[in-house]
């Protein structure tokens, strides 16, 4: 008979930080150059009373935010841009 033998105990280990050559490590170093701006996005869909929206994303060349609704967040001017175009503030 052959031995039966148990799989290596998986370790935690951290994330390796992404490539900072890597497109998205490029868009998130210029959105961190960009002034903030305060946004905070509805939290249900106009002419509605209690349905709440999920979470909402944004995506820019492969660097994404998901943004709570109802909550404040400091986000760069692109992002504000966006969202407000989107007309979700």
């Amino acid at each position: 008979m052959s031995e039966v033998t148990k799989p290596p105990k998986n370790e935690n280990k951290p994330l390796q930080a992404p490539n900072p050559a890597s497109p998205e490590a490029q868009v998130k170093a210029e959105l961190d150059k960009q002034p903030k701006v305060r946004v905070r996005l509805y939290q249900t869909p106009e002419g509605t009373s209690d349905e709440k929206l999920p979470p909402q994303p944004v995506a820019i060349n492969g660097y994404a935010y998901l943004l709570e609704r109802g909550v404040w967040h400091d986000v760069p001017e692109e992002v504000a841009n966006i969202l407000a175009e989107a007309g979700h503030i």
